[in-house]
């Protein structure tokens, strides 16, 4: 758990200046907090600010304020480092309601490859259209497609690897 800090006046007045939707929590028509207003909940009881939070488990603070007001879904990943970081059991926010707005979004998204695969090609065929490239201007840009996106992908696994090799050496910070 991250150590927990006494608000001083600094961040007493941090705190009252935060955006309206920044001290709202949201709850279930049976009264239960949504998981995103859990983790704030809990970050705020201990004293813990956003930043501090945000560095504990590796993710941006615009990600945490995302998740903390229920517009971002929480992998199982995330949802243990916030919980070991905030004091928590695992098991109590991955219990949460999960607010209805983001089980929408999951939904509106392609659910299988071929679906992103069309889309993506009838994207790329529309700016190629819309440019008047010739056949051989197409194959040079079709080709420049899949050098970057084998490098992109390479890069992406690259920095999971040494993200992962870098969690699992990493140690809590004590108080």
């Amino acid at each position: 758990m991250l150590p927990h800090a006494q608000p001083d006046a600094q961040n007493l007045s941090n705190i009252q200046n935060r955006r309206r939707s920044d001290n709202l929590l949201e709850y279930t028509a049976d009264g239960k907090l949504y998981r995103g207003s859990l983790i704030k909940q809990k970050r705020r009881e201990t004293h813990i600010e956003i930043e501090e939070l945000a560095e504990f488990v590796n993710y941006s603070s615009s990600m945490i304020r995302r998740v903390e007001n229920n517009s971002a879904n929480t992998s199982k990943k995330l949802i243990k480092a916030i919980a070991k970081g905030i004091g928590v059991s695992e098991e109590e926010l991955s219990q949460a309601p999960v607010h209805p707005r983001i089980n929408r979004r999951r939904t509106d998204k392609p659910q299988n490859v071929e679906a992103v695969k069309t889309i993506f090609h009838t994207q790329v065929e529309q700016i190629m259209d819309k440019s008047g490239l010739s056949q051989t201007e197409r194959e040079y840009v079709e080709h420049i497609i899949v050098d970057f996106t084998r490098s992109v992908c390479l890069g992406l696994k690259e920095m999971r690897i040494k993200e992962q090799l870098g969690r699992n050496t990493e140690t809590l910070p004590s108080n």
